[in-house]
């Protein structure tokens, strides 16, 4: 069973700008210009999170098993609305890949916003990572929206 630990304040310094770098190779690979890319994740980063882990309705967390931590996952409210949760970013530690973790993961995160009065879930993801793909198929996450090497996918809650 998975269980979500906060990421601190400290933490969340290094963290995000690892999601960035993954951020900017993964947006450079579909074409677009590295500054360009890194522009617009730090746009999303300050209108979504301005105030990093302390900002309101947003979920920083580290991904523990067995007290072992195995990844990491960043959801929340998506601005904007009142009940549309989004996964901004989940990732599993490459020795524990392909083990079902982030499955659980997905599926502990979906009960958590379900509880909070989430009516339905949003991910993103770059189509290069076709693991990714086959795991929100496998969820039943519906693509909404589709274009520049990624898609926006939407699952119902209730």
């Amino acid at each position: 069973m998975v269980e979500f630990v906060p990421i601190s304040s400290n933490e969340w310094i290094s963290v995000s700008a690892s999601l960035a770098s993954v951020f900017v190779d993964e947006l450079t690979t579909t074409g677009v210009d590295p500054s360009a890319a890194r522009r617009e994740f730090e746009g999303q980063l300050a209108a979504i999170a301005p105030a990093g882990v302390d900002t309101e309705n947003q979920f920083m967390r580290w991904v523990e098993e067995d007290g072992v931590r195995v990844g990491r996952i960043w959801y929340g409210l998506l601005p904007g609305t009142n009940a549309d949760f989004y996964v901004f970013e989940i990732s599993v530690n490459l020795e524990h890949q392909r083990k079902g973790v982030a499955a659980r993961t997905l599926e502990h995160t979906e009960s958590m916003c379900t509880a909070a009065g989430a009516q339905r879930i949003g991910v993103h993801v770059f189509l290069a990572n076709a693991a990714a793909v086959k795991l929100y198929d496998k969820l039943g996450y519906v693509v909404a929206r589709s274009g520049g090497g990624r898609q926006e996918r939407w699952k119902a809650l209730v």
